[in-house]
């Protein structure tokens, strides 16, 4: 069964977005209509069951059409199924949070549909392992959106160690130290919606790992908790009822609307109009609804050998090294920083240096420039059948990585990684469990 057929509409591909917020919207929308001359997509048609923000994300994709100079026609959908199976839409572009993805992935699969579905893969392993029976079943082509993957400047850092910068590679460590107290005031603060944090935000590191060291994990081991935004007495539910104004962490307007350009007005995101406990985002961080860690380290045996740990808080400060990452070969090492663009190489057992700075990206573009990458690898992937830098096994491992390192963490125990069910769907391959990839 085909499905990278062109569309009738200036022979491009129509695309569906699921889910009309922040991600699907406001950052992916947004950089569709931007780069619309670079690539071959046009959005299709949108879909929301929340109808306040379906129409704030319908207006600012109008404005973002007529800013660019699109005449394009898009369709509006309250109801994901209408959407999927739509004639129009030819890729299913799953932004949802991760507890509303096995729904829509299993439809467009069933379907026929190209298939990009946001990172995490899901909520809970049950839900994972759900979708690999449906991407066994109906092998859909399938685009997953690990940004790390994208970012110019890991692909370039990638790139130097598979040329040997660094020798041999036998370390590595993402250290992640994030300033996001707005986890505790979202919908990501329930590990019933979020799948924990360790799924959420390092779903992308746990892959990234994976990328760098050309291998997966099967052994991990986690220690960590809530030491900060633990619940605390005396203070309201929300911000918007608290007096203390000087709460590093309260929630504002800033975050409520989602700042574009001065000529084209805001997306609200409808955020400060709900009154579901879900998709609040300005709850207390302090409140005893949040079941989610708040920092966590993670070590980490590769099926290649290689030994890897993910040094993670959401409590660190705006700074340049809020995340690195350090690969330590046998003639030297290479450490990234991602938010001072920077990749440092010390090669040949010492006597080669160097500070490589990457000028051609910003941060206002989008994930340090990944979001324009993926949208234009996205349109390849879509028209020529080429393959995309990350799919669906490696999402599936990175969250089975996140859900098993949470365990260990509760329990304190070393867990073994078990890749049956995987193996099971690519009994053709080499899957031994010292192979070092799938």
């Amino acid at each position: 069964m085909s499905n990278t057929k062109k569309t009738s509409q200036g022979n491009r591909v129509g695309i569906g977005i699921v889910g009309a917020g922040a991600r699907g919207i406001g950052n992916l929308g947004k950089w569709i209509c931007s780069e619309y001359r670079k690539h071959r997509l046009r959005i299709a048609a949108i879909c929301d069951n929340h109808d306040l923000r379906l129409k704030d994300a319908e207006k600012f994709l109008k404005s973002q059409f007529k800013y660019n100079g699109i005449s394009d026609k898009f369709k509006t959908y309250n109801q994901m199924e209408d959407l999927i199976t739509d004639s129009d839409v030819e890729l299913v572009m799953i932004t949802t949070p991760q507890s509303v993805h096995e729904k829509p992935f299993k439809i467009a699969a069933e379907a026929g549909k190209m298939i990009y579905c946001e990172k995490p893969l899901a909520h809970s392993q049950k839900a994972c392992d759900n979708m690999l029976k449906i991407f066994r079943k109906n092998k859909p082509r399938c685009f997953i959106g690990f940004t790390r993957r994208y970012e110019p400047l890991w692909v370039r850092a990638h790139k130097m160690v598979s040329e040997g910068a660094v020798g041999q590679p036998h370390m590595v460590l993402l250290r992640s130290i994030i300033p996001y107290s707005f986890y505790f005031a979202g919908w990501w603060r329930q590990t019933t919606w979020s799948g924990g944090l360790l799924n959420e935000k390092c779903a992308h590191h746990f892959d990234t790992l994976n990328w760098f060291t050309g291998s997966y994990p099967v052994r991990v081991q986690a220690i960590g908790g809530r030491r900060v935004f633990v619940p605390r007495e005396g203070y309201p539910s929300r911000c918007s009822e608290c007096d203390d104004l000087s709460c590093p962490y309260r929630i504002g307007k800033e975050f409520l609307e989602y700042r574009v350009a001065d000529n084209v007005p805001p997306l609200r995101l409808s955020y400060d109009y709900d009154v579901d406990l879900p998709m609040s985002h300005e709850l207390c961080v302090y409140s005893p609804q949040a079941d989610v860690i708040d920092h966590a380290i993670v070590n980490l045996n590769f099926a290649n050998g290689m030994v890897g740990c993910l040094f993670f808080s959401v409590f660190g400060q705006h700074s340049d090294d809020q995340e690195t990452l350090e690969i330590i070969g046998e003639e030297g090492k290479l450490v990234l920083s991602r938010h001072a663009l920077t990749i440092e190489v010390i090669g040949k057992f010492g006597k080669e240096k160097a500070l490589h700075k990457y000028e051609g990206q910003a941060v206002s573009l989008g994930h340090f420039g990944a979001d324009p990458v993926m949208i234009n690898l996205l349109s390849k992937f879509s028209l020529t059948g080429q393959e995309p830098p990350v799919g669906f096994k490696d999402a599936y491992i990175a969250s089975k990585t996140a859900f098993m390192a949470e365990q260990s963490l509760v329990d304190g125990t070393t867990k073994n990684l078990d890749y049956s069910l995987l193996r099971a769907s690519n009994k053709k391959k080499n899957l031994s469990n010292d192979s070092g990839t799938f």
